[in-house]
């Protein structure tokens, strides 16, 4: 039975434009989830003749009083757990117009003006949480069908947050107020300017509060408030009572710090936002560019040891004066740096372990030699090629090579690079020293960038 229904949740979520009307006068889109039917020809149908209910689809008696009975011999202490887990409840977002027509199901977001077709398996499940049904309920439903009570958890669980992040489905707002007495720590946070108040209702905090203890500043009233709520094995993440995202517990530190840069970059005046690692050097920055691999992070945190000083390892913004902060996050050191951070860093081989969303093993030690989030010029870029067993060299290159190479790695305000935006970017460019640093050894590259920045 496991096997005959293990493709149902890839097939039952996975989305596929069938039609999409390329005309101005037609901006709406159609997709369609990949028909099911195949696979559930031979289990009772869970609609018998469907009757249009106010734009719903009425449910089958036979189905529900089936249901209702089985749910007896499953669980029968499945209600009381139903009725504690009202954080978990789903409603259907106000902007969903469900019908159905010629014996075919449709959603229409008048939002994003799209058009979802679901099979009836996927409209079953929509009708019960639309009718209030809970995870407990659907779940039961579902297995008096024939399905194996694991299974139905595990793809109803998953479908729903995949319907989540979709924005097809949203927890219900919760009042700030009537999540505290879930709380277990508090800790407020400071990033360029904006006060964010973290609330943990999970005892993860005791690993994932001190990957932000540096930024801890308090402040009167907090500007965003964010909830972090543990339901079952998983944590969501609320933000002013409404909710934003389901994951992973392993995930808590990453998803946190990105919902932290995001709520810094909402807010904040800067005319580029530059995908860099930002060094401090005798008050100018060095800015470290590479692409994924190239060990942009061991390298800073090598420059540290070295008496540089940490302004940030990802993310710095630039400014309409050329000059550039950077967003001092812990460093994000992935599994196969460890041992090499270890030589300047040996505590990082006792601080936690997180996932990122790719599943990647991180770790993210506190950084040290912080210097302050304040606008610098910017004295070097520095662009890294790790080859394997090459001679460490600085070789110089024109700003504009330069130039081409940061905005491949940076983001601008609204996706559009201002007339502002630009010559601040040439400004901060023609004043820097340009290089492309090729190496393998670590400790000749430390050295040889030591030395230019004397």
């Amino acid at each position: 039975m496991n096997s005959r229904f293990s493709g149902l949740l890839s097939l039952l979520l996975r989305m596929c434009v069938i039609l999409s009307d390329n005309s101005s006068d037609s901006p709406t889109t159609f997709e369609r989830l990949h028909n099911v039917g195949l696979i559930w020809n031979d289990v009772p149908r869970l609609f018998e003749k469907r009757a249009r209910r106010g734009g719903m689809i009425e449910r089958s008696a036979i189905g529900l009083r089936t249901a209702r009975a089985h749910s007896e011999t499953i669980d029968p202490g499945a209600a009381a757990r139903e009725e504690n887990a009202s954080l978990r409840r789903l409603s259907p977002s106000h902007e969903l117009v469900f019908s159905r027509v010629a014996e075919r199901n449709l959603l229409f977001s008048t939002r994003d003006q799209r058009v979802f077709e679901i099979n009836d398996m996927a409209a079953y499940i929509w009708c019960s949480i639309c009718e209030g049904c809970g995870h407990e309920t659907i779940v039961r439903e579902l297995a008096s069908q024939g399905i194996p009570l694991e299974t139905a958890t595990t793809y109803l669980g998953d479908a729903l947050r995949d319907w989540c992040q979709r924005g097809i489905l949203k927890p219900a707002p919760i009042a700030p107020a009537s999540m505290s007495d879930k709380m277990l720590f508090c800790q407020q946070i400071e990033v360029l300017g904006v006060s964010i108040l973290v609330r943990y209702g999970t005892g993860l905090f005791r690993d994932v509060a001190p990957v932000f203890r540096h930024l801890q500043m308090e402040k009167a009233a907090p500007d965003v408030t964010l909830d972090v709520v543990e339901e079952g094995s998983r944590i969501e993440l609320f933000r002013n009572g409404n909710w934003m995202f389901s994951f992973r517990g392993d995930e808590l530190a990453t998803v946190l710090k990105g919902q932290l840069l995001d709520e810094a970059l909402t807010a904040a005046d800067y005319e580029l936002a530059l995908h860099t690692a930002t060094l401090v050097q005798d008050d100018r920055v060095m800015l470290l560019n590479g692409r994924p691999g190239a060990g942009k992070t061991t390298l800073t945190l090598a420059l540290v040891s070295a008496g540089f000083g940490f302004a940030g390892d990802d993310v710095a913004l630039l400014d309409s004066q050329g000059q550039v902060t950077g967003i001092p996050f812990s460093p994000a050191c992935k599994a196969g740096a460890w041992k090499l951070v270890a030589r300047y860093q040996p505590e990082i081989n006792n601080d936690p372990v997180f996932h990122r969303c790719d599943r990647r093993r991180v770790r993210y030690p506190a950084p040290r030699n912080l210097r302050s989030a304040i606008p610098r010029p910017v004295g070097w870029v520095i662009f890294l090629d790790r080859q394997d067993r090459a001679t460490t060299a600085l070789t110089r290159i024109d700003p504009i090579r330069a130039m081409q190479g940061m905005l491949r790695e940076s983001c601008a305000q609204g996706r559009r690079l201002t007339a502002a935006g630009f010559t601040s970017l040439l400004h901060a460019i023609s004043h820097a020293e340009c290089y492309q640093l090729t190496y393998y050894n670590l400790e000749d590259a430390v050295d040889l960038l030591c030395r230019t920045c004397q």
